[in-house]
């Protein structure tokens, strides 16, 4: 599985790739936030990691959409994202990851969720 990780900071590229060789996951990251003009960085992709303040408005979404990308990852503190909740009715499951949580418990939510 393919997971591209947008606006990622050195020590979350650190753990992600600990996760990554334990799951056999092939991982890529990009300094930009996730918009619609970045998000075409992450064709090929299942699962997308985006920050909480990255741009996802309604072409970004609809893109995430047509490029087959089933999972999206959102790491914050943000008890939900608006307008994300519509979208997993579509194939698209929106999990949001708390930096307040263990990173054992972060693995065991997210690495559930995918196939």
């Amino acid at each position: 599985m393919k997971i591209a990780f947008y606006d990622t900071k050195p020590y979350e590229k650190i753990w992600f790739d600990i996760v990554a060789r334990e799951e056999g996951f092939e991982v890529l990251y990009f300094d930009e936030s996730l918009n619609h003009n970045t998000l075409l960085l992450a064709s090929g992709c299942e699962v997308i990691s985006v920050f909480g303040n990255s741009e996802i408005d309604e072409e970004t979404l609809r893109k995430i959409r047509d490029l087959g990308i089933r999972i999206v990852l959102v790491r914050s503190d943000c008890p939900e994202k608006k307008g994300l909740i519509k979208y997993e009715k579509e194939g698209i499951i929106f999990i949001n990851i708390f930096s307040s949580m263990s990173q054992n418990l972060i693995k065991s939510k997210w690495v559930s969720y995918l196939p």
